[in-house]
């Protein structure tokens, strides 16, 4: 799990316009103990239609995944014994996230009116994945960050090759 995300970020900062720096406080947002933290690394697009990035490498359960303003995910969701994680299915859709990040196929929507948050992916490999939540869970200060960074149609541009 590891190597994979540290070989997804030398693909983002050896192929694509970004800026890579360590940052704990990446960290400290999703919730990880400092103990437990291996590296904690915001990618920054040159192009600011484009997605930021940030992944956290920890020592269990392995990886915690940081797109565009609001969407977060934990690799392997669980990682215990019991759960019984199909790893390569997991490695699958980290890379899968990634690369519908990198390539413009994700879209982040706030729905005000609605209270609610849309976030979509499209994928050749997987097709198109949604999901919505309620804004309910998020701080008022994450909300005013991502009405910041949000692209007016909720479309994040792809990112641009070096």
């Amino acid at each position: 799990m590891k190597l994979v995300a540290q070989a997804l970020l030398d693909w983002m900062q050896g192929n694509f316009e970004v800026r890579c720096f360590e940052d704990p406080e990446l960290a400290r947002q999703l919730h990880v103990d400092p103990g437990e933290v291996v590296s904690s690394v915001r990618i920054i697009p040159a192009d600011s239609r484009c997605a930021p990035a940030g992944i956290v490498i920890t020592t269990f359960p392995g990886v915690l995944l940081e797109l565009g303003a609001l969407y977060q995910a934990v690799f392997p969701n669980c990682g215990c014994d019991g759960c019984d994680d199909d790893v390569p299915e997991i490695l699958d859709e980290l890379e899968t996230l990634v690369g519908s990040a990198v390539c413009g196929a994700f879209v982040e929507i706030l729905q005000n009116g609605t209270g609610r948050l849309v976030q979509r992916f499209d994928s050749a490999e997987t097709g198109f994945a949604e999901q919505a939540s309620a804004l309910d869970d998020i701080s008022p200060a994450r909300l005013a960050r991502a009405h910041a960074i949000l692209p007016p149609s909720g479309v994040w541009a792809p990112w641009s090759l070096r």
